[in-house]
This record gives structure tokens, sequence and C-alpha cells, in this order.
């Protein structure tokens, strides 16, 4: 089984229960529930192929890199100038999965745009709802002025970033590289995998003694479908001001997934409690 994650990183939870699931099954085991929930009972040897799974996700680059191929680490400190940048995304391991795995994790949605919830918030004119967005997310360039700053330090401002419409998530900005002050990311560790848009690559900000670790994602060998994301970074908006259109925007629930909600969206939002199976 081949996994696409990077050095010291892991899968995301939902990839890894799919993979889980299908080494149970041939182990002759009960699968783990793939419900985002914790499993009933997990025997000795399924224990034990699970940690192994855990173990292979966290050195890819070794596992699922071509001969010869090693991503390059970033020193600390060091700023990703555009050529480094690429020099680095192009020595990461393609995007190579277990099919049967990334079939599972796919098919495992229920709500996938065609109708909302009854708990959905009712739009009014003017409103957005998350819950007619698709599955698989659909990528539209979005003209409206983005900005992101970290205190007085402009960071980014594009208006022409790419929006993941995802259902249930308020959308991600994905920003053209081109319009990142540059000098100013630096290659993190870690990674995970989306069952959509492919393995992604976490970026820490760094200007002079300042640091704040892992605050931008990129997706450097996009799953087909979403090819517009390789050359663009999203932020994290917790730490950062992120405007769009001059609208302040407030973080998705939750600390793992990085969606943007601003004022036109009605939800309620992936990443509240009791939302792991939206």
């Amino acid at each position: 089984m081949k996994a696409a994650t990077g050095c010291a990183g892991v899968m995301s939870p939902r990839i890894l229960l799919a993979c889980t699931a299908r080494v149970g099954a041939r182990a002759g085991r009960t699968n783990v529930p793939f419900d985002g929930g914790a499993p009933s009972h997990i025997g000795a040897k399924q224990a034990r192929l699970m940690s192994i799974l855990c173990l292979c996700a966290a050195h890819v680059a070794v596992t699922s890199a071509a001969p010869g191929c090693t991503a390059t680490p970033t020193p600390r400190n060091t700023p990703v100038t555009r050529p480094l940048y690429a020099a680095q995304m192009s020595s990461l391991p393609s995007s190579t999965f277990d099919d049967d795995a990334l079939a599972d994790a796919r098919s495992h949605w229920h709500w996938r745009g065609q109708a909302r919830p009854a708990f959905a918030v009712a739009t009014k004119p003017g409103q957005e709802s998350v819950w007619d967005y698709p599955r698989p997310p659909r990528l539209e360039i979005d003209p409206r002025e983005i900005v992101v700053r970290w205190g007085d330090l402009e960071v980014a401002r594009s208006t022409r970033t790419i929006r993941a419409l995802e259902t249930a998530h308020p959308p991600s900005f994905y920003i053209p590289r081109a319009d990142i002050a540059p000098g100013l990311l630096e290659l993190a560790e870690g990674t995970s995998l989306c069952e959509w848009k492919g393995p992604a690559r976490y970026w820490s900000l760094v200007d002079g003694p300042r640091r704040l670790a892992k605050v931008a994602w990129s997706y450097p060998h996009p799953l087909p479908g979403s090819e517009l994301l390789q050359d663009a970074v999203a932020f994290y908006c917790h730490a950062l001001e992120c405007r769009v259109a001059g609208e302040l925007v407030a973080p998705q629930p939750g600390g793992f997934y990085g969606g943007w909600i601003t004022p036109e969206l009605v939800g309620p939002f992936k990443g509240e409690p009791g939302s792991e199976g939206w």
C-alpha cells in the first residue's frame, strides 16, 4: 500500500481509517468503522497493523519517492524564494495512493450538495449556503481583492484567488505564489492528505526573529480536477488578518480545516462539535 504523506507527516483521519480498514480486511479482521469514530474493538494483530500503517505514513519521502529522489529540507530561518519553492516541490513524490482506499474515502460522504439537510440555516437574499457546494469541491477564480496581513506586514494581496467550494465547508482561498510577498514562506514539517485535492504541504511565516508556524498549506501535486491549486497557497486566518473585499473573515471552527467565513455565508459549518460525518 502506498502512502502520499511527507516526512514526519500524517494522513488525514478519514484516509487513514480507509487504508486501515483495507489492511484489516486483508488480514481477515473486522474492518475499522469508517465514520470518523473510534472502533469498538481492535484485535492485537489489527492494532499492530494500524501501528505499522501510521509509521509508514510518516516516512513517505522514503517509501513512495522514486529511486534517488528525496525532498530537500529547508533550514530554519531560510526564506523560500520562488526558484527554491519550485525545486523543493519538484523533488516531492507524486500523488500515488491505494486507489481502493481513496475510492472508499470518497464514497463515504452522504452530503454532496444535492440537497440541504433539515438542520441547514435558511438563506436570505444575498446569502450563500455552504450546503449548496458540491463534492468533489468546485474550484473557481474569485475576482474580489484578498489581503492577508501579519501585524503591520502585508503577506499577500490578490484579485485572482482560487476559491475551493466543498459541501459544509466555508471556502478556502488559494493565493497564487506570485501574489505572495517573497521571502516570507518557509517549508514546514508534516503533511496531510485530502481525498479530493491530494497531499498537502505546510508552510510557516518567517520575518526576521518572528515566526508563525504552519500557518499555510499548498498542494504541489494535486489530484486530477484540482490542477488549479498547484502553484497556490492557502492561509489559516486564526493568527492573521485576512480580508475579502475589505471584510474581515472569521476562521472555520475546529483546528484542522482552514476555511474563511465571509459575511454572506450561512452554515452550520463543518468543524463544529458533532460535524465529523458532514
